[in-house]
């Protein structure tokens, strides 16, 4: 059984949940010119904005969770 769990927030959550983990766009824009190869970089930087200009549109968070009982906690199924 995978567990789906589906956590709503507005877009000035979702904001603030990028600067918890960026601190600010500057340091984005210095981490996206360092690892170019990382893709999710460039997408945050344009959810960024986007919730910047709209802060009450809905984002659905997604999580897929495999629990360790199917697995016996080898970390594989």
């Amino acid at each position: 059984m995978i567990l789906k769990l589906v956590r709503e927030m507005t877009g000035r959550e979702f904001v603030q949940k990028l600067e918890d983990k960026y601190g600010n766009l500057d340091k984005l824009d210095r981490l996206i010119e360092k690892e170019p190869e990382n893709v999710l970089y460039p997408l945050d930087r344009e959810d960024w904005f986007y919730h910047l200009k709209h802060p009450y549109v809905t984002v659905k968070e997604k999580k897929e969770h495999l629990p360790a009982s199917l697995y016996n906690g080898k970390g594989r199924p």
